[in-house]
């Protein structure tokens, strides 16, 4: 089990996620929202949770962490560029 700081730390990250996706609109919005779950998912885990489920669900636990990281991540770097060609056009 993880400490409290690293479960702050995946909670903030998630409403971080989740405010973006207030502000965001159609695909960037489903993608920070990803981002918002794969954070609260980590959360989980880091909390120790995994370790009472079977095998499959933590691997698909740990896999929904990773693909939502990834997804949330290529999503801030997308929306970035575009905010950046909007304001030089």
């Amino acid at each position: 089990m993880a400490d409290s700081a690293t479960l702050a730390l995946f909670c903030c990250c998630g409403l971080l996620c989740l405010d973006a996706a207030h502000d965001a609109q159609g695909r960037y919005r489903l993608g920070f929202l990803a981002g918002a779950t794969a954070m609260w998912l980590a959360a989980l885990s880091a909390a120790g949770v995994d370790a009472a489920l079977t095998p499959v669900l933590a691997q698909l636990l740990v896999g929904g962490v990773v693909v939502g990281t990834a997804i949330a991540s290529l999503t801030g770097v997308a929306y970035v560029v575009r905010g950046r060609r909007a304001r030089t056009a």
